[in-house]
């Protein structure tokens, strides 16, 4: 029988009170820490939405990244209105004229000529995560085996031992594993690479310098890690097969404004140098819900879209928007987001099963996350699904996958007031 779990409003009430004199981000990063989701979502919700007075942009950017960590996808309606502005003419002409192909299947027969996949993702995007996962079980069978993820905390634990390697004996992700694998999509896609005999690196960068300017900041993580990556990879094994997950501009293999008007070289294109490999590199942050005129241009598409990524190819080569040429190799687009029963159509492509919330986990009232565990897990391992349920509502199924036995638990709201 699933065991029932509750984490205790008194206990989350006794901490938010004594970190209240912390910033909103701080609270809510405080509390992801201790598995308190709703809590850490509330709080960055209230000061980025606030009833009056400013909003904080800080806790806004962060309430966009967290606020799927809880059902998969965020809330639209708070991203502003849909764009309306003119679509460029130029882009319409491209699109119109390119050849749409398969995502995986072009990925699998470029990734055949090199060792070196690198693939970004949009912090925002739990779906990115979900196709990270498709890739990496379409690159398992060519040889590739490791998977080095940008998130995966690059010191050890408690005991000493390097979270990596941890990672590595436990087979899924912990609190402390990294931030983005406190994602449930994320954690599953390295619960799932790992099942499939892919081993966990981290190459995090751990010498920040804020003191420095910022594009001297970048320079100087974009080459520890790649020099991370070299030493813990490529200085023994030089035909090692390996998946890297990176964030947005970590990705590209040229020189990009990183936002102060300097052209950035990032680890993508220092990691090439380093090793001599030219790896396969994939960008699948631009077009989605968070960037509308984007999505504005991605609807251009939507009729011979179908419901699989894809990309595209014009006079035989791949199409790439919004990058300087050469920067990456293919660019993956997404079709438009569906819900399937309430939840994202992606979630449901990537082997799980549909699992309706018991009777007696319900609220009575007001909202409650309900989460579902691996019953083998231990009690501080990120969950396999969680949504927000309101008293009075159908809840929609929790997603979970296949064949696997499951545990309960939820959390309700903290007392306001």
């Amino acid at each position: 029988m699933a065991r029932l779990l509750k984490l205790g409003s008194a206990m989350l009430a006794g901490c938010f009170l004594v970190a209240a004199a912390l910033a909103p981000v701080e609270r809510a990063d405080q509390a992801l820490g201790r598995g308190a989701y709703l809590e850490a979502v509330d709080i960055l919700r209230a000061a980025a939405f606030p009833a009056s007075g400013a909003p904080d942009a800080d806790a806004r950017a962060a309430w966009l990244q967290t606020h799927p960590f809880i059902g998969g996808t965020f809330d639209p309606a708070a991203l502003g209105e849909p764009y309306t502005g003119p679509i460029s003419p130029e882009v319409s002409d491209r699109f119109s004229r390119a050849e749409v192909r398969d995502a995986i299947r072009e990925i699998v027969a470029r990734a055949a000529r090199t060792n070196i996949v690198i693939i970004n993702e949009a912090h925002t995007m739990p779906r990115d995560r979900a196709f990270a996962l498709e890739v990496a079980r379409a690159l398992r069978p060519l040889g590739y085996n490791i998977l080095a993820a940008e998130t995966f905390a690059n010191h050890p634990g408690r005991d000493g031992t390097p979270l990596d390697e941890r990672l590595a004996r436990d087979g899924y992700a912990r609190l402390d594993t990294g931030y983005f694998t406190l994602d449930p999509v994320f954690g599953d896609f390295v619960r799932q690479a790992l099942a499939m005999g892919y081993r966990p690196v981290a190459y995090e960068s751990t010498n920040h310098r804020p003191d420095l300017p910022m594009h001297e900041q970048i320079a100087a993580r974009e080459q520890e890690q790649a020099e991370n990556l070299v030493e813990r990879i490529f200085r023994g094994n030089a035909h090692a097969k390996v998946l890297i997950h990176v964030g947005y501009h970590h990705v590209l293999e040229a020189p990009f404004d990183g936002g102060d008007g300097r052209a950035e070289e990032w680890m993508a294109a220092r990691l090439k140098r380093l090793t001599g490999i030219d790896p396969l590199t994939i960008e699948q942050t631009l077009f989605n819900e968070t960037v509308p005129t984007m999505v504005a241009h991605r609807n251009l598409l939507a009729p011979r879209m179908g419901r699989r990524p894809v990309v595209l190819y014009l006079d035989g080569r791949p199409l790439v928007e919004a990058f300087p040429p050469g920067s990456v190799d293919l660019q993956v687009i997404h079709p438009p987001l569906r819900l399937v029963r309430g939840r994202p159509d992606w979630l449901w492509r990537i082997g799980r099963r549909p699992v309706r919330v018991p009777r007696a986990l319900l609220p009575g009232a007001g909202r409650r996350l309900i989460q579902a565990f691996r019953a083998s897990e231990a009690a501080d391992a990120v969950p396999l699904d969680q949504i927000v349920v309101e008293a009075g509502r159908p809840p929609p199924p929790v997603l979970v996958p296949r064949r696997t036995r499951i545990r309960w638990a939820y959390q309700d709201p903290l007392p306001t007031g």
